[in-house]
């Protein structure tokens, strides 16, 4: 497992499904800060959404500005929409901020 801790990391998780205790613990665990928000950006097509959590230096450090109508969470959704968007290692950077999208 990476030792890379992230400002943001999500599951992608079908529309009807929520997140498990176990999916919280390890998406924390892989943050860089003890302070987060939850969020959820459902994919564009709408089959799925990604859920996790931003650390609050992350949310300050773009505005406050990641939900699914921020240029943040439309780079999230574009990620989600097609498979050929994502990377191999699921991470990204966004706005600056590291980011993890695993499934």
């Amino acid at each position: 497992m990476s030792t890379m801790k992230y400002d943001a990391a999500f599951i992608e998780k079908p529309g009807e499904l929520g997140l498990t205790q176990e999916d919280i613990t390890s998406l924390l665990n892989q943050l860089n800060g003890d302070e987060v928000y939850p969020i959820e950006i459902e994919n564009y097509v709408g089959y799925s959404s990604a859920m996790g959590f931003i650390t609050t230096t992350a949310a300050k450090n773009i505005n406050f500005e990641y939900d699914d109508r921020s240029d943040f969470g439309n780079y999230i959704a574009y990620i989600l929409s097609d498979t050929e968007n994502e990377s191999p290692d699921e991470t990204y950077k966004i706005q600056g901020l590291n980011v993890l999208i695993t499934k």
